[in-house]
């Protein structure tokens, strides 16, 4: 009922989400008709609508779980922008659910209108829940959710943006921004603790990807220089400006990899972000690891594994027979050391017995 005795009043402990789960164990094809009135308890508005979204989900088979996470695969973004709705539901309920819960928003942000007080930790976790169900539907009304003031919730924003990008959403840039710039303004004063600066990373990750992106794409150097970020951190930041398909990303990444250290720490990330992107200046800037002839970078690039470059390189010349010619031509040129030992390696891995023997010249 929610009765609440002295010894519970103002605890944080509760055991909504474990009602909510048991519910849907126990009666799973008639679970929905309850959690749905529950959408009107607070208490367990959040937890109900979740338990919804578990309802409305296929069974997937299970796989298998990296402990240390995986990296976002952004083909599934562009995909989904091709798609008119969220694949892998129950479309009934999806939309049924979807409506209830958007219902349920609605009413609580029109109470705030009302003069009412808004929590903004129980509209931000039901717009990040709505996002799930009908990202594509309802974005005009997530973002209203996600715009409501509030302190620390940084979190949400970031999780519902992605949620949304990864749903076909094209985040607009104006919007996005204001949130972002929220973002920031949370993690600044707190910026040398660790979430924080992750939550920033995740942050700078969806620039690239606005409806605008060079307007993205700027902003992501004006933070990285303003804060001095470097190393490793930057990583996933890399990969996203390779996957923007976005020409303004490769000045970024050339600016990125200016800094010694952070070459070296996103070594990796920066070569497979250049053969991503695929334009052909970024083409250009790739052989340039090889060819003294073309000017691509203004700074030296060492990297620790010439593996990666090597591979990135033969992918290259297996789609463009004039880059094949040239890494043939090169072999009997003198070029500086680093590059004719990455040279002689790309060459080896062609495969090839003419490759082989020009290795050898």
């Amino acid at each position: 009922k929610g009765d609440r005795g002295k010894q519970g009043n103002g605890a944080s402990m509760s055991y909504s989400n474990w009602h909510t789960r048991a519910l849907a164990r126990l009666a799973p094809d008639r679970a929905d008709s309850v959690l749905l009135e529950l959408l009107k308890v607070p208490k367990y508005e959040r937890e109900a609508a979740a338990t919804l979204v578990q309802l409305a989900r296929i069974p997937e088979p299970q796989k298998s779980v990296n402990p240390f996470g995986r990296k976002r695969n952004y083909s599934e973004m562009w995909e989904a922008r091709t798609k008119l709705q969220p694949t892998g539901f129950y479309e009934e309920r999806r939309k049924r659910y979807a409506e209830a819960i958007r219902g349920e928003l609605e009413n609580v942000l029109e109470a705030g209108k009302q003069g009412g007080t808004v929590n903004d930790f129980r509209v931000k976790e039901l717009a990040k829940i709505l996002a799930i169900l009908d990202g594509l539907g309802s974005k005009d009304l997530i973002f209203r959710a996600l715009q409501v003031s509030g302190r620390f919730n940084g979190w949400q924003i970031v999780e519902t943006l992605e949620t949304l990008l990864f749903s076909g959403v094209m985040l607009p840039a104006e919007q996005t921004l204001a949130l972002f710039n929220a973002i920031e303004e949370q993690v600044r004063p707190n910026r040398w603790n660790d979430n924080e600066r992750h939550l920033l990373m995740k942050a700078l990750c969806l620039l690239p990807f606005l409806d605008q992106p060079a307007t993205g794409i700027n902003r992501i150097q004006e933070v990285v220089s303003s804060l001095k970020i470097r190393g490793y951190e930057l990583r996933e930041v890399v990969n996203a400006l390779g996957q923007c398909r976005c020409s303004e990303a490769l000045p970024a990444l050339c600016e990125l990899a200016a800094d010694e250290i952070t070459a070296k720490a996103v070594g990796d990330e920066w070569i497979n972000a250049l053969a991503t992107l695929d334009t052909a200046e970024a083409r250009k800037v790739l052989l340039s690891l090889v060819d003294p002839e073309i000017k691509g970078v203004s700074f030296p690039v060492a990297f620790d594994r010439s593996e990666t470059v090597a591979a990135r390189l033969v992918e290259l010349v297996r789609r463009d027979a004039d880059i094949e010619q040239r890494l043939y031509q090169l072999c009997s040129l003198r070029i500086p050391e680093a590059k004719r030992s990455l040279l002689a390696k790309a060459m080896a891995w062609l495969g090839t017995p003419d490759a082989a023997l020009s290795a050898l010249n």
